[in-house]
This record gives C-alpha cells, structure tokens and sequence, in this order.
C-alpha cells in the first residue's frame, strides 16, 4: 500500500514467486526506487495470528524494451537476474544486465558441449605433486580435472563442475576422474617409481550417488591399485552438510581400504563435535591462511589452531598453496605433514 501505483499491476506468478508490472517507467532511477521502497516493506515483521514473522524477498528487475520486448523475454530476463539477487544475499534485488544474459547463455552452450566432452576425449587429468616437509620427497599427487574446449580452450572447473552438477553429468565425469588417477598411478608403480598416494576430489552430488561405493570397488579391482594409496577429498561444506548420510558414506569407503581428506579447511564454520565423527584421516589447510603467513599474525594463529586440532585427533596436515621459504619454514617448524 502506497508503494505501487492504480496502474501497476501484482500477480501470484507460481510458488512462492510473484510479479510486478510496472508502467510508463522512464528510466532506471524511478524503477530502483520503486524497488528499494518494496523491499523496505520486507525489513519489518508480519503479523499472523498475533504472531511475529519475519519474511525475506529477492527480486530481479527486466525493463522493456532493452531486456525484451516480448513478455515471455522479460519474464526470463527478471528471473535471470532474480537468481543473482538472491545469490547476493537476503533482502536484495538485481537488474538485469547484459553481462547476465551472457553468462546465462554461455553456461546453457558450456552446459550442451559438457554431454559431448567425454567422448571427445575433451577433458585432461593434471597431477600436482605433494610433499613431505620431513624427507622433501613427493609423497602424494592431486588430480586436478580440467576441460580444454575446442574453441574457448582451457575451461578450469569452477566454471564447468557447477554446470555439471546441474545437468547430472558429475557422476559420469566424476566416475572418469576416479579411473584416470588410479589407472596413472598403477602405471607409476608399475614403472618402478616410489608408490604415493593419488588424492581425488568428490562433490557433493558424488557423496549422495549411492552407488560410488560399489564404483569406486569395481574401479580398484579394474586397474589392481592398492585402495591405500587412493585419498578422497571432500570440502569442509560437505562435510559439516547432511551429516548422518555424510558419515555412512564415508564409512562405506573407508571399508575399502581407502583415506578421507578434508579440502579447504578452515573456510567454513565447522562443528568439532562433528568433525571427532567423520572418518577423516587428512586436513588440507585453505591456501588463503598459508599464503597470509608472513603478513598476518591471525592467518599464522588460524594455522598453528588446525595443525594442533589435527594433530590431537590422530589426524595428518597439508597446507595448500606453500609458494616461499618462510612459509615452508613456519609450517615445518610447527609439524605440518605436507
């Protein structure tokens, strides 16, 4: 009430999702303020029933002619642009822009050529060495996944594992990765070189697949490597999410005979009631406390915290990201595994 004009128009669009027709808007200032009046409307709470509630919204803004002419264009356009709004937080609204409509339509032409990068042999494995501070001696390798397209060349996988997970091919290229890291490191051995540990990222769609188990056994069995040398990584997000299912997965796999590793620790809030729960062999610091370490005394105290809580739950260190000797330095002095 007194926001929105006689001639303006509200409709229930679906869900929980509604739309605002605004008319004769003649440039950008008068519709964000009209936007900025609507969402004060949601900084007060809703009573119900003599019962308090507070209620947030996120909306994206379409303006003809420049976001479409045609409704059907508009609508797609505000809902583009809704979805960076809410990516941006509570309370929040966005205008559409054309940067948005690019990225929208090179993720829906990334996403087509993902289905196809498989069988055409697209995607590449790299190993990053890791080693240890005590011998100096690579002890393990990371499989890093990347995508090189053939026409906008290397695509790393923040940008295309995403799109992968919402088009349900991370099992099948997560499947793959699984293979490729166990069938090179079966290789090395068999070559002679000294046997290291192959470390493999798992996303969260992966941990919910309920047959990576059984993959991953009929993977070891296919290329005959030893399960004690393949290390899982899950994200510290994963790991403090659906925590029940979380650990009955890891379970599952560490009864294979595989380690369970910790990727970018210290980067979410993290129970220590549940992380004493999981099955976890393996802290990987975030590479933002090692590479703070020769300026920031709270990236150095954050450091020493999770190699002593590591360490007192029986479990080994790797920071990421080690680029200076004085780095090297501290986490050697302060008993960092990797």
């Amino acid at each position: 009430v007194g926001v929105l004009r006689k001639t303006d128009t509200v409709a229930r669009f679906g869900g929980d999702e509604f739309m605002i027709m605004l008319n004769n808007i003649t440039d950008y200032d008068m519709v964000t303020k009209i936007a900025d009046k609507i969402m004060e409307i949601f900084s007060e709470t809703f009573v119900v029933n003599n019962q308090e509630f507070l209620i947030t919204a996120s909306a994206g803004i379409a303006i003809s002619p420049i976001d479409g002419e045609e409704s059907e264009i508009l609508v797609k356009n505000a809902d583009i642009a809704m979805y960076k709004a809410k990516a941006k937080g509570k309370n929040q609204y966005a205008l559409c822009s054309k940067a948005m409509k690019e990225e929208v339509q090179m993720s829906m032409e990334l996403s087509n050529d993902l289905y196809r990068a498989l069988d055409r042999n697209e995607l590449v494995v790299y190993y990053q060495p890791q080693i240890d501070l005590v011998t100096k001696k690579i002890s393990g390798a990371e499989a890093l996944l990347r995508w090189m397209h053939p026409t906008r060349g290397m695509i790393s996988p923040g940008i295309f594992i995403p799109i992968a997970e919402k088009n349900s091919l991370i099992n099948s290229i997560g499947e793959w990765v699984l293979r490729e890291a166990c069938i090179q490191n079966k290789k090395w051995q068999d070559k002679g070189l000294p046997e290291i540990n192959i470390a493999i990222n798992l996303s969260a769609i992966q941990i919910l697949n309920p047959k990576l188990s059984s993959n991953l056994a009929n993977i070891i069995k296919e290329t005959g490597l030893d399960p004690k040398y393949i290390e899982l990584e899950i994200t510290e997000s994963i790991a403090i999410k659906e925590t029940n299912h979380v650990i009955e997965v890891l379970n599952k796999l560490k009864k294979i005979g595989v380690s369970i590793a910790i990727d970018d620790f210290g980067t979410e809030y993290s129970s220590l009631s549940r992380l004493k729960m999981l099955p976890i062999d393996r802290i990987k610091i975030d590479m933002q406390f090692i590479q703070g370490l020769e300026t920031n005394e709270k990236d150095k105290a954050i450091t020493m915290v999770i190699i002593n809580l590591a360490k007192s739950l029986g479990m080994n260190v790797l920071a990421e990201g080690v680029e200076t000797e004085n780095q090297l330095g501290f986490l050697n002095q302060k008993m960092c595994n990797n």
